[in-house]
């Protein structure tokens, strides 16, 4: 069974790969080596995961809406398509977490030195990666949100259109 994603877990994900953000700036600064660059395309991918996870849940949540309304319009939804869409949410949320937790990390370690040549630009990249890796958690949330089936006792359909347990799968 597929639990919903629990924030909590998400939150101990985004401060442990803060920690790390934060300790690998930490030593690479004190090793002397230069720190690594965040490349802007980092935040654009980023957003557009987001995007696209956004898109998928407001698609799905219209369509939805319609066949609950009855509207004859409506178009069915695929339940297979819809776990799929479940489980992107579900792989992409912790991966957001980490990402979000990673370039805050290291963020915050820039913000110390920021007036420093160099530190301002890639600190800045980190910090859009950053806010663009929360938005990735939130449409990946929204996402599951809307692709959650009301009840789910097993017993047949809960919303319309979706099809219930096919018989030979059925307790």
């Amino acid at each position: 069974m597929l639990r919903p994603t629990r924030p909590p877990v998400l939150a101990a994900v985004a401060v442990l790969a803060g920690s790390v953000g934060y300790s690998a700036g930490l030593l690479i600064d004190g090793s002397g080596r230069t720190l690594p660059r965040v490349p802007a395309t980092a935040a654009g991918v980023l957003a557009l995961l987001a995007a696209v996870l956004i898109g998928l849940a407001v698609s799905t949540r219209g369509r939805l809406r319609a066949i609950a309304e009855r509207r004859p319009d409506a178009r069915p939804v695929n339940a297979l398509q819809t776990a799929r869409y479940v489980v992107l949410a579900r792989a992409s949320s912790p991966v957001g977490a980490a990402m979000a937790g990673g370039y805050g990390g290291y963020t915050l370690f820039l913000a110390g030195d920021w007036g420093e040549p160099g530190r301002s630009e890639i600190g800045t990249n980190a910090l859009a990666a950053a806010v663009a890796s929360v938005a990735v958690i939130a449409g990946a949330l929204f996402l599951e949100h809307v692709c959650r089936v009301p009840g789910g006792d097993g017993d047949g359909p809960d919303r319309p259109g979706l099809p219930g347990p096919r018989a030979d799968h059925a307790g």
